[in-house]
């Protein structure tokens, strides 16, 4: 084959016509079993060609490859080397034709040797007839596969005679079939230690990837058993911190609600101080938490069409007071506009612009002004910014804004903040699908500007939730059980609730013994705290809810395990309500309200 590729090409190769060698190329692939050639030129690429299913592979693939057998042969021209010619050719075409060339030659043999014989005995039946009956004996030897079989002893092979040369031909014939035997023992033997080599090498390819998943899953596991651990520990610090906090902040504004001993304006400055400095650390807590939850990749969100110019008035009816006291004016300027309804978690969309806003007053001027603008966005994006009259932010600085814990300075002033809310603010948009960024000039302030998508849906009507905090709570009456190990809490909670008359007042410090005063005393409502010394919070609810005379009784959650999954939890159990510490007072008198009214009412 490789031969007529070579006489085939050395007149198109020494006249330069490479379109003549492309068609040649294209004849020889139409053997389905050539499955690639090249014709190269002083390393230079004049033709090629493969066949559909191997486009792609190089020679050296085909070389590499146990299925083929490949050959390179040099395009001779008047003795001088003009080209080469690169072949890969099915091996098992190869072996196929051998075999048939084999069957072919021994068919052929056998059949002249029985004309020969048939003939010969017409001519005589001593002399000839013996010789070619051994000369049929070892040609059946030989397609019998007998390789070695004795041509004949009673003549001499080479013999000038027609049964000589006959006899010479077919020793020819053996000795070709032998050389094709060899040669199809030693590639087979070639191609079992190709196979071999082949298989040794999947195999410690097998081991590596095997070792390398292992390594990636052992390194998964750890880094899932250290998210659990930080999880945990900022779990554990959140309810640690919480609880203390609820008495200072609760006590505090105990006295200064308190109608029974007021207190002196510099009293209510000091006691406002601590209300605000709690409040603070209250913040710092849940910044921390929601840090902790952006790193690990756990924030979940709701996505839905959401109306940015309603978020942001209500984003600034919350500030309005904090700008006032910083004599800082804020200029809603969505609010006259028709804005379209963008694609986002509405909760986070809303925490987002609370802190822009926020930073954007605490860090402007006094006195000072907040802008809130639409600005011109990319396609399928609203694009709102939140301007100041700030100081500005230093070009060198602007790179660590997003860092956490990084405020740039700030924390040798006056200012409040624990550098993490724009971290936290440029996650949620980012997995928001969101873009946020800021333009700064030192001296006259920042420019903080968010895009968001812009939803194909309309923005659902939203049930507004009743405010608990303004209902009057003075004329409910009942029984409260509030089953609690921290006496700093109790006593809290026994003030708040025993400022309206018609409420009485018990408690336990475990959950054993509050089980027991429930079933005993049958309370209108259960204040219940979730970690006690002796049974958890959920137990205790459970025991509450399977003993028939305390099943109807509405359970209050009272606790510090304030995250999103304690939340969730608390509210699938089944707690008429679930209320984190520290808690405002008022909110719990409205909650303790709603339970009892439906006892108040009968």
């Amino acid at each position: 084959m490789s031969e007529l590729a070579v006489q085939s090409l050395e007149l198109p190769m020494w006249n330069l016509d490479y379109l003549t060698v492309e068609n040649i190329v294209s004849s020889f692939l139409e053997d389905n079993d050539i499955a690639y050639m090249a014709i190269r030129e002083d390393d230079r690429h004049i033709a090629g060609m493969s066949q559909s299913k191997f486009i792609g592979n190089t020679f050296d693939d085909f070389r590499m490859a146990s299925g083929f057998i490949t050959t390179e042969r040099s395009i001779l021209y008047n003795g001088s080397v003009i080209g080469e010619v690169q072949l890969a050719i099915s091996r098992a075409r190869v072996q196929s034709d051998l075999a048939t060339n084999i069957a072919v030659l021994v068919a052929v043999s056998v059949m002249i040797l029985l004309a020969i014989l048939t003939t010969s005995r017409l001519i005589t039946r001593r002399y000839i007839t013996r010789r070619l009956l051994e000369l049929e004996h070892a040609a059946t030897a030989i397609a019998s596969g007998d390789l070695k079989a004795d041509i004949g002893t009673d003549f001499k092979v080479g013999a000038d005679d027609e049964i000589g040369r006959l006899a010479q031909n077919l020793e020819t014939m053996r000795d070709a079939i032998k050389q094709l035997v060899e040669d199809l023992r030693a590639s087979k033997e070639e191609l079992e230690q190709h196979n071999a080599k082949l298989g040794q090498m999947v195999q410690e390819r097998t081991s590596e990837l095997e070792q390398a998943t292992n390594t990636a899953q052992v390194a998964q596991r750890l880094a899932e058993e250290a998210n659990r651990a930080k999880s945990d520990f900022l779990s554990s610090m959140s309810h640690e911190l919480r609880t203390p906090l609820n008495a200072i902040i609760g006590f505090t504004e105990y006295v200064l609600e308190s109608d029974e001993e007021p207190v002196t304006e510099d009293q209510r400055e000091s006691l406002s101080q601590v209300v605000k400095a709690g409040r603070h650390l209250l913040v710092l807590i849940d910044d921390v938490l929601d840090l902790s939850k952006v790193e690990a990749d756990a924030i979940s969100l709701s996505l839905e069409a959401v109306d940015l110019r309603e978020v942001a008035d209500e984003c600034v009816s919350l500030l309005s007071a904090f700008a006032a006291s910083k004599n800082v004016e804020i200029d809603n300027q969505l609010t006259a506009q028709a804005l379209p309804p963008v694609k986002a978690d509405r909760n986070r969309v809303k925490q987002v612009l609370l802190n822009l806003l926020s930073n954007a007053i605490k860090y402007n001027k006094d006195p000072g002004r907040v802008q809130i603008l639409q600005g011109a966005a990319a396609p399928g994006m609203l694009r709102i910014a939140v301007r100041d009259d700030g100081l500005g932010i230093a070009d060198d600085r602007l790179a660590d804004l997003f860092n956490p814990f990084d405020r740039l300075g700030a924390e040798n002033s006056a200012i409040e903040g624990s550098g993490i809310g724009l971290t936290i603010t440029k996650s949620l948009v980012d997995r928001m699908g969101g873009k946020i960024s800021v333009d700064s000039v030192t001296g006259k302030g920042s420019t903080f500007w968010l895009e968001m998508p812009i939803s194909d849906s309309p923005v659902k009507p939203r049930i507004e939730p009743e405010a608990c905090g303004s209902q009057d709570t003075t004329d409910i009456e009942g029984l409260v059980l509030y089953i609690e190990d921290n006496p700093a809490n109790l006593e809290l909670v026994r003030r708040i609730t025993t400022r309206r008359p018609g409420i009485d007042f018990i408690s336990a410090a475990t959950g054993k013994t509050g089980i027991e005063r429930a079933r005993a005393e049958i309370p209108d409502v259960i204040l219940l705290d979730i970690n006690l010394p002796d049974l958890g919070g959920y137990q205790v609810l459970e025991a509450l809810r399977v003993a028939p005379e305390t099943r109807h009784i509405p359970v209050i959650a009272l606790t510090a395990a304030a995250t999103d999954a304690d939340i969730a939890r608390g509210r699938a159990a089944g707690f008429f309500s679930y209320l984190t510490k520290p808690f405002a007072a008022r909110r719990l008198m409205a909650t303790i309200g709603q339970a009892l009214r439906p006892v108040a009412s009968t």
